[in-house]
């Protein structure tokens, strides 16, 4: 892997809503690309990226740590503050924060998956989102991180 790298994230949410007397399903997607870098500490590996939050003038700073155990962290600061941990199997709680406020998160990772060549890294995290201590969606991320010049969407 290269030290200049594409980050492409994409995510589903899944947020269920009591519409009358029914509950519905509603998706929201999102996807950003950005450039970063790549480097590899011992068993870890850590993608550096920026990144535009809507209805904001400054970048984020966000970093994702790819650990030797097979966990995934998401770490941004900026006007959104946030340190989300994806371990498998495993809750984690966390704060989330906002310009509009803080937020108290339950994160469970139900599955993460890892899979990597000589030019790619591509990670997959399925995972329940709770908060005040009740679920609230069920999301999916697909992180792919790829050697500068080789991005493929």
């Amino acid at each position: 892997m290269k030290e200049k790298v594409y980050v492409s994230v994409k995510g589903l949410h899944f947020v269920s809503t009591d519409e009358g007397n029914a509950m519905e399903t509603q998706e929201e997607a999102i996807e950003i690309i950005n450039v970063g870098k790549y480097r590899r500490v011992g068993e870890n590996e850590y993608i550096k990226y920026s990144e535009m939050i809507e209805g904001e003038n400054k970048p984020c700073s966000s970093m994702i740590k790819i650990g030797g155990d097979g966990s995934v962290e998401l770490t941004k600061k900026g006007s959104v503050t946030a340190h989300l941990l994806f371990m498998p199997g495993e809750k984690t709680m966390t704060f989330y924060e906002t310009p509009y406020g803080n937020l108290y998160l339950g994160v469970f990772a139900r599955e993460v998956l890892i899979d990597r060549d000589d030019d790619c890294i591509k990670i997959i995290i399925d995972y329940g989102l709770e908060m005040n201590y009740e679920h609230v969606s069920d999301c999916r991320v697909e992180i792919k991180i790829s050697s500068y010049g080789k991005l493929e969407l």
